[in-house]
């Protein structure tokens, strides 16, 4: 983008650089040319180290997740920020601890569940050893015009099938552990920092990313309280969660994707029929059919994610504006 802008040309610039070294007295004409190129040479550089580094991250990104991903930024010459990436959670020291006290207070006998027997092509709704009827839940997915999509409302965990089942991996119930054909973008706004866009039509219900992280217990949470990328992580969401996601050292494209009061998008909890916390994971998912080049977006604290009681009791030291710019916006993220 730079150089469509500010075309420049190495060579011609270090020509001018030994010229003037050699004329004794310059023209100005010359002089004012060389402080041209001083001027774009600067600029070359940090574009060109941009760019080294969204190649890089892109590439990164792409490997590990197995969708096309670019980076761009046409609004400054910053680099996207540094961080450990991850496709899957990190555990940290404390999770062992509050793994812990989490299966000794859940009120569900686990021991015998291990798995679905369904076999090949066999998960379905009807299916009635499928994971989800383990633990009478209803099943998350169903197929529309070829594609899977989640068939669930808004904030209710979906169990997916896991390799202790007897299913395939293309299961219809594991639709968070499959490659996706998407185009991503990651690109830098002028007052949001940066976001992720989709270069294609995404319909409503795929399932977009996975939202990874450092998976730690409340205790650790709390001593990262003030970072801006901690989302909790336990099947009921309307109480007090065991566990978080934290995204800041360690994370994935999905730290990137940006707050709306009327989000595109929604995060979905996952597990599996055995209920361990290490396997659980946050998903976002299409809430509608999101176009080409529309901004991907989910709502960092939505309403029926917070008690009432505890919204009525809640009182911050700090509140983040809200930016979104969308009609239903709160004024502040949360």
């Amino acid at each position: 983008m730079m150089q469509k802008v500010f075309p420049f040309d190495p060579f011609e610039y270090k020509v001018h650089q030994v010229i003037f070294h050699i004329m004794s007295d310059p023209p100005k004409k010359f002089k004012a040319h060389l402080e041209d190129l001083v001027f774009r040479n600067h600029f070359f550089k940090l574009d060109e180290v941009q760019r080294i580094k969204q190649d890089k991250l892109a590439k990164e990104i792409t490997e590990k997740e197995f969708i096309t991903v670019i980076v761009e930024n046409d609004v400054d010459f910053e680099a996207p920020p540094e961080f450990n990436y991850v496709n899957k959670n990190v555990c940290t020291d404390d999770m062992m601890l509050a793994n812990e006290t989490m299966l000794n207070s859940t009120a569900l006998n686990l021991d015998n569940i291990k798995g679905c027997a369904c076999g090949p092509d066999k998960c379905n709704k009807e299916s009635k050893g499928c994971c989800p009827n383990l633990l009478n839940l209803p099943f998350a997915y169903k197929v529309t015009r070829h594609t899977k999509v989640v068939r669930l409302l808004r904030q209710e965990p979906i169990i997916e099938c896991c390799d202790s089942c007897l299913c395939d991996k293309d299961c219809l119930n594991r639709v968070t552990q499959q490659r996706r054909n998407l185009s991503l973008c990651l690109f830098k706004t002028e007052n949001r920092g940066w976001a992720v866009k989709t270069l294609a039509t995404i319909r409503r219900g795929v399932f977009i990313l996975e939202y990874t992280g450092e998976l730690m217990g409340n205790i650790e949470a709390g001593k990262r309280e003030q970072t801006e990328y901690l989302f909790d992580l336990n099947m009921d969401r309307l109480s007090h969660g065991f566990y978080t996601i934290d995204a800041f050292y360690y994370g994935n494209l999905a730290r990137f994707i940006n707050h709306s009061c009327d989000p595109n998008s929604s995060i979905w909890i996952i597990s599996d029929c055995t209920k361990d916390p290490k396997n659980q994971k946050l998903c976002i998912f299409a809430l509608r059919q999101i176009e080409k080049d529309e901004e991907i977006t989910i709502d960092y604290s939505p309403i029926e994610s917070v008690p009432t009681t505890e919204r009525m009791n809640c009182s911050r030291s700090f509140y983040i504006e809200c930016h979104c710019g969308s009609k239903a916006c709160r004024g502040t993220i949360y």
